[in-house]
Order: C-alpha cells, then sequence, then structure tokens
C-alpha cells in the first residue's frame, strides 16, 4: 500500500484513484492525521507539494519513525529551490511527472534496495500482485474481477488485521466510486464462491464485530469457522 498525504483531500484522492486505476491499494490523509493513519501496512508515502505543509520537516520526521521503513517520496515544483530540502526525501518528483511513471520510478527504488513492492500482494499461495495477467494460486489463474481483485489486495495488506466492511470500502475502492457497504458482503461471497470452486474450502471468513480475514491454510481456526457464504 501507498499512503497520500495532501492538504487537499480532494487532491490525494485524485493521486489514489490514479495509483488504484493501477491495481496498486493506497490510503489517504490529511497531514494532521498522518501519523495515526500510517502503519506496517504501508510500504511508501508520497507528498504532493509538501512545501505547502507547515513544519513538515517535523511531519517527515515523525512519519520516518512510525512507518518502519517506508521510503518518503514527494511532488513539487520546487525542486531547484534552494530553500527546499530535498535530503528530506527518498526521492523528489516534479510536479510535471505522470503518476504512471511516478508509480514506476517507486517500484524501480524499491527494487534496487530490495525493499517490498507496493504493487506486490503474496500470501500463502495467493499472488494478486500487479505484474501478472491474473490471481493466481500456487500458479493456478483465477478469474477474480478487479474489484474483487482489489478487495483480495486490500485484504493481503491488512493481514493478520481483520478488516471490517467500512476499512474495505475505504480502500479497495476508488474515492468517489464507493458502492453501498452492504455490497462488500456480496463481493466477498463471490471471491468465496470461485476460491472454493478451486480448492473445497473458501478463502475468505468473517468474525463478528471484527472484520474479515483471509485463512491462510485448510486447517486455520478460522476454516474452522462457518463461512460467511458458502
Amino acid at each position: 500500500m501507498i499512503l497520500i498525504i495532501d492538504k487537499s483531500l480532494k487532491n490525494a484522492a485524485t493521486i489514489s484513484d490514479i495509483f488504484h486505476y493501477m491495481g496498486i491499494v493506497s490510503g489517504i490523509s490529511a497531514p494532521e492525521r498522518a501519523v495515526n493513519e500510517i502503519s506496517n501496512r504501508y510500504h511508501a508515502i508520497l507528498i504532493p507539494s509538501p512545501e505547502r505543509i507547515p513544519a513538515h520537516e517535523e511531519l517527515i520526521r515523525s512519519l520516518r519513525t512510525y512507518s518502519l521503513g517506508a521510503p518518503i517520496f514527494a511532488l513539487t515544483s520546487n525542486i531547484s529551490d534552494p530553500g527546499f530540502d530535498v535530503t528530506l526525501f527518498d526521492k523528489v518528483f516534479d510536479n510535471n511527472s505522470t503518476s504512471s511513471s511516478v508509480a514506476v520510478s517507486i517500484l524501480k527504488y524499491q527494487d534496487s534496495r530490495v525493499m517490498k513492492f507496493i504493487g506486490n500482494y503474496l500470501l500463502a499461495g495467493i499472488d494478486a500482485s500487479i505484474f501478472q495477467n491474473s490471481v493466481t494460486y500456487f500458479d493456478i489463474p483465477i478469474s477474480f474481477t478487479k474489484t474483487e481483485t482489489m478487495i483480495l489486495r486490500y485484504l493481503i495488506s491488512a493481514y493478520p488485521n481483520r478488516a471490517k466492511a467500512e476499512d474495505i470500502l475505504k480502500y479497495a475502492f476508488k474515492f468517489e466510486n464507493k458502492p453501498e457497504i452492504t455490497n462488500i458482503r456480496t463481493h466477498i461471497s463471490s471471491i468465496n464462491k470461485k476460491f472454493n470452486n478451486l480448492t473445497g474450502r473458501n478463502l475468505i471468513f468473517s468474525e463478528a464485530r471484527l472484520g474479515y480475514i483471509i485463512a491462510c491454510t485448510a486447517d486455520s481456526p478460522y476454516a474452522k469457522k462457518e463461512a460467511i457464504t458458502k
């Protein structure tokens, strides 16, 4: 996952939707809430126009403390400004850079430093990474829809934590294109049906008041619970 921090949540949401289009799960945050949002789910941080954030240097220091090593990138028109400290960031992109070129550059940066890619979604034989044509289970393709794939990617990112329906709605869907929360159960049911047809068991289970979690093995304690759907 990648966290996008911007004073304008609308601008952050626009960037987030572009990453979503590329299949990369993202979250957005205002600067004052970023430290509360950051967690080990995020493997990169992108800050558009950090010069517009008061005391952004302090924010970046805090993010480095709580992000567990996630690299921090900036988008700015002030690269050549002597007063702008580019050394605060792992890499700085010009504001005119396209989102796709920024995403590719972030992936290359992570690859060169043997970091976890923002586009890698691997768990217990499941590969939902953006680098292949379809989701696979031990190399066997499963025909999930794009929406189902994004839900699966978020649940992989969240594992071993449970994810409530509200969380799935927040992170696995475009900012301006969120369905009714009741639709989450329908999507989970479809994922389970397709996975069950292949393996004889469901992939995602629900615990009351806690949320959804991927059952990594057939003998998982979650697999012994009643599935949310057959």
